[in-house]
Formats: C-alpha cells, structure tokens, sequence
C-alpha cells in the first residue's frame, strides 16, 4: 500500500485503519469465507449457485413468484419451513428470507441453491423465522 504524504495523511492512515478493521484485514472475513459464510455479520450471508425466482410465500408455486435472487454473495435473515422443493439434485423443505435483486423485501428462496456448506449448515447459523 502507497501513502500520499499531504494535510490529511492522518485522516488517510485512521480511516485506512478502520476501513481494514470493519472489512476484516485482521483475518476474521478470511476465516468466515472460509467456513463458507461470505461475509461476516448480521445478517448471514450465505453462497447461492444459481439465479433463483423469490417467493411472497415458502413454496415454489408461480402465483408467489416476486422477483429475482442473483447468484453469488447474497444475505438472509432467517429460515421456515415450507413446501418441499427438488433441484439441483437436492430435496429441501427449508425456505431462507431475504430481500431479492428486483426490490422486493422478506421474500424466500429455497436453499437447494445454496453451496454446499450453506446447504449443509443455514439452519444452524439462521435464527429461525418467527
């Protein structure tokens, strides 16, 4: 990292610091990634594999269909349980609550399309919906 030397380098290097500090410079994002949770924090933030359809309601069916969840680094709030869904070579009745690409917010998806290791473990780093 270069350093501009001017009035505010000790605005730069404090801010600096603590933009390394709340991204987690100190290892502690790395650790999470690595775990496969994509980014530290509430709410969780889980890997979807897939562009996925979101749901007003935990079931699958077109009449609930809101918007769109893209693939990659998305967040969720909390799990319920729903209508039973089979994709991506997995069966799950566990719907996650998020807020989807399109704007549309408390939405669900299925966690069929999550990674494997949120696949396996959202249910035990999700609260459950109340």
């Amino acid at each position: 990292m270069r350093w501009v030397i001017n009035r505010t380098t000790g605005l730069l290097a404090t801010t600096a610091l603590a933009v390394m500090a709340t991204v987690g410079m100190s290892g502690t994002a790395t650790a999470a990634a690595k775990q496969g949770v994509c980014a530290p924090g509430p709410p969780v933030y889980l890997t979807t594999v897939v562009s996925q359809w979101t749901h007003r309601t935990p079931d699958a069916d077109a009449s609930t269909h809101t918007g769109t969840l893209f693939a990659g680094c998305n967040y969720f709030y909390c799990w319920t349980e729903g209508q039973l869904y089979s994709d991506n070579g997995r069966d799950s009745d566990t719907w996650l609550r998020t807020d989807d690409d399109f704007g549309y917010t408390d939405v669900y998806v299925n966690d069929v399309y999550l990674d494997t290791w949120g696949f396996r473990n959202d249910v035990r780093v999700l609260p459950r919906c109340n």
